[in-house]
């Protein structure tokens, strides 16, 4: 069964998200796509401020797909910060980019890029591409369950006595 949750696509170029909509929709996935044109929103998503601070409205995502080249914080910036956040640092980020430059290969997989797809200019083939790379992440691995900020978790709770395991 495919899995459901929210996919966010952090994306600056209106053509480009549109194309990614468009071979979203065609290659029949069930998930909610929520698109944001820079990094600075989608750090604001990701962390749950201000306009998205209503967790069933706007839930974490199972997979957050990155363009490299953005306003105000870049795809690579933006993976770093979560990276470095505990309750997101399962977050399978797939990076979306035009540039076929290696360093920015290199710097995506070294800041902790699941996956690096360079933008094919054939919009047949970027489709088909896409199909490939979200039927992987969606219907072939399997994904954790987004996780509570940690702030909004209830402390656990302990019951009976325990004794230690060593």
């Amino acid at each position: 069964m495919p899995n459901a949750g929210v996919i966010l696509l952090a994306e600056d170029d209106p053509n480009d998200a549109l194309l990614f909509g468009r071979a979203f929709q065609r290659a029949g996935f069930s998930n909610r796509l929520i698109v944001l044109n820079d990094g600075d929103d989608a750090l604001r998503y990701l962390k749950g401020d201000g306009q998205y601070g209503d967790r069933s409205t706007f839930p974490l995502p199972v997979l957050l797909l990155l363009d490299l080249s953005m306003p105000r914080l870049s795809g690579l910036e933006l993976l770093k910060w979560v990276r470095a956040q505990g309750e997101l640092r399962h977050l399978p980020v797939i990076i979306i980019t035009s540039s076929t430059f290696a360093p920015d290969l290199a710097k995506a997989y070294q800041s902790g890029a699941n996956s690096f797809m360079s933008k094919p200019d054939d919009p047949a083939e970027f489709s088909a591409t896409l199909k490939q790379l979200l039927d992987f992440w969606l219907n072939t691995t399997r994904l954790p369950q987004p996780l509570t900020p940690p702030s909004s978790q209830p402390p656990p709770t302990i019951s009976g006595s325990a004794a230690p395991l060593w």
